[in-house]
């Protein structure tokens, strides 16, 4: 009896032991799946003088993160606020309920985009959203709302707007259009570079206090040329980074020379980084 009670309690400590899951494996593993990246995009197709370029613009990025998701093997979910839907309600509400109630997995990447008119804030070098003639947003407001939500999370705060009276619809000269670029043979190295890239928050307007924004029917100066970087950038992982993205898409801006009917301007960026 001693006997078969003895071959049991072996068999039971043996099945036991051989078949434990391995939690330090699985949890490596957790932590290895590609991040999800989480594409907010709020353009104003409701005004007709820049709908075009606005347009333009949402098809420029979205192409854009749709390349990097691909390159880096992550996810990416696409939100579009246009028309109707153009409002900062959706912002304070849509927007916010979804970072609180959504399962964007480990440290996701936000990116909140928007390209319409703006304003200058009294109080502040950043400029306010004209979602509409009585509704301007803070720009500033849509870091902190994301922070509070999603704090174990990397997002990117890009806006493409005016900070001065008005949103300048750009009537002569041609904007750069991204040009179409392929990736290096090393993917590896790329995806190395974009998780890396993607370790640090951005906060990106594309005029600086008291300037304009310029777009035309090719979408606006500073997306073109911000894209037009990154493009080229993929093609050279060793100088893929964000001071490089942002450094080089500057000296772009900085020799761009914007004709308008009696004068020349050039468009300055402003960044948080």
């Amino acid at each position: 009896m001693r006997f078969f009670t003895f071959i049991f309690c072996f068999l039971i400590l043996f099945f036991s032991t051989s078949f434990k899951p391995n939690l330090s494996k699985s949890s490596q593993d957790f932590q290895n799946q590609p991040r999800k990246i989480v594409l907010y995009i709020f353009g104003d197709t409701n005004d007709a003088t820049i709908r075009q370029g606005v347009e333009k613009n949402i098809t420029n990025i979205t192409s854009f993160f749709e390349k990097i998701a691909q390159t880096m093997g992550s996810t990416l979910t696409t939100k579009k606020f246009t028309g109707s839907l153009f409002s900062s309600h959706y912002v304070k509400n849509n927007v916010r309920f979804q970072l609180t109630t959504r399962n964007f997995g480990e440290n996701p990447i936000i990116i909140f985009y928007y390209v319409g008119h703006g304003v200058s804030s009294p109080n502040s070098e950043f400029p306010l959203l004209s979602f509409s003639h009585q509704e301007n947003y803070p720009l500033k407001d849509i870091e902190e709302l994301i922070t509070n939500q999603l704090s174990k999370s990397t997002h990117w705060v890009i806006a493409e707007t005016c900070n001065s009276n008005s949103f300048q619809v750009k009537e002569n000269g041609k904007v750069n259009y991204p040009r179409i670029e392929y990736l290096t043979k090393d993917k590896s190295l790329v995806n190395t570079r974009l998780n890396d890239l993607f370790k640090r928050n951005l906060f990106l307007y594309s005029a600086t206090k008291d300037k304009k924004a310029y777009i035309n029917n090719q979408g606006g100066v500073f997306l073109n040329h911000f894209l037009e970087t990154g493009n080229e950038l993929l093609k050279m992982p060793s100088l893929l980074d964000l001071d490089n993205l942002l450094n080089y898409t500057e000296r772009k801006m900085a020799t761009t020379k914007i004709k308008l009917k009696n004068s020349e301007v050039i468009q300055d960026m402003g960044y948080e980084k």
